[in-house]
């Protein structure tokens, strides 16, 4: 039987301090997210998709990411439009 996760779309919000963050400091922000949901939606790179700047996540920043939450943690990405606009 499959599982219903609860998760948003991205974490990075500073109007979310003292409500899902104790720090202010961004680079912390996934982490804490991670403590209290079981998963993320990735829209950073849905929006840059499109433009010439636009490509896959580097590799630090995936490993990062992971670093930040648990083993069980989950990532989706958006990405509706992609086959729109891919060759």
């Amino acid at each position: 039987m499959g599982a219903i996760l609860f998760g948003t779309c991205s974490w990075k919000y500073p109007s979310w301090l003292d409500l899902v963050y104790s720090q202010s400091d961004p680079d912390s922000y996934l982490a804490e997210y991670a403590q209290q949901f079981e998963m993320v939606e990735i829209d950073q790179w849905f929006w840059s998709l499109g433009r010439q700047s636009a490509g896959l996540p580097k590799h630090e920043t995936v490993v990062r990411y992971a670093g930040a939450t648990g083993d069980t943690f989950k990532f989706t990405i958006k990405c509706h439009y992609c086959p729109v606009i891919t060759p």
